[in-house]
């Protein structure tokens, strides 16, 4: 424990970490943050609580704040070269993806979330956001934040909402209707990447609300991007993320707007 010669405030090592303000001990966490960074699956809050004799509330808010740490760098550069460009529905058990009104009875069906996903074809780099819907201003703007559409060329399904974009970037099309592989066409450097986070979401979560599923997505594109390095690595390629992290009420901050 050091004190500041101008503020006259205490601090340490763990000031401004992750870690900072937790009473549970700094061994406890390096053991959760190890678990979640081998398991591909991911680990329950319940499951920490089990193990490591804490309360839920405490288990939930530790998993949370290593979520954080396991964010992509908000100064990463734009992917240039293929991409590939997919999106998924996420949550409820509406038997229609899109819409909010059941035909057959006129009752409202729960909305699923929409999780965006993009695919660097060349190193294997995914990035992913929850997006409010599938509109083509709002994969425009993903697309813009994350993609040189300069030195790109985009690759996605028939979805007619990514057919404008061909004034802004090379772009093909694979319907998978009629085919899923046409020469080096296709979106299948996606698939295993949702694989993932559909088997952690549903096996190892059960549920996962709305408002929380940005920090879920970011735990698995962190595993996804670091998947070539092995877990001790990868631990450490973490706790090189935990400074500046900090958020004392990890909440719904990253919650789509509705559409």
């Amino acid at each position: 424990m050091w004190k500041c010669a101008d503020c006259r405030k205490q601090f340490s090592v763990l000031t401004g970490t992750i870690f900072h303000g937790s009473k549970i001990p700094v061994r406890t966490w390096l053991f959760v943050v190890v678990e979640m960074c081998a398991s591909k699956n991911g680990v329950s809050a319940r499951e920490i609580q089990r193990k490591y004799d804490l309360t839920p509330k405490s288990a939930w808010f530790m998993a949370h704040r290593i979520r954080e740490a396991m964010k992509r760098d908000p100064l990463a550069g734009l992917l240039a070269g293929t991409i590939v460009a997919d999106e998924a529905y996420i949550g409820g058990t509406a038997r229609r993806k899109r819409g909010t009104l059941n035909a057959s009875d006129e009752t409202e069906v729960p909305r699923k979330s929409i999780v965006l996903t993009l695919v660097h074809r060349e190193s294997g780099e995914a990035r992913s956001r929850v997006i409010p819907n599938v509109k083509g201003d709002t994969l425009f703007d993903a697309l813009m934040a994350d993609v040189d559409t300069r030195e790109s060329r985009l690759m996605t399904d028939e979805h007619q909402a990514y057919y404008w974009l061909k004034r802004r970037l090379p772009h093909d099309v694979i319907r998978h209707k009629s085919e899923y592989v046409r020469g080096d066409v296709h979106t299948q450097n996606i698939e295993s990447f949702w694989a993932l986070l559909n088997r952690g979401l549903i096996g190892t979560y059960h549920h996962v609300d709305a408002g929380y599923l940005n920090q879920y997505v970011s735990e698995y594109e962190f595993r996804h991007n670091t998947r070539h390095i092995n877990d001790s690595e990868r631990f450490n390629a973490l706790l090189r993320n935990v400074s500046g992290r900090l958020d004392w009420y990890v909440g719904k901050a990253s919650q789509a707007e509705p559409s």
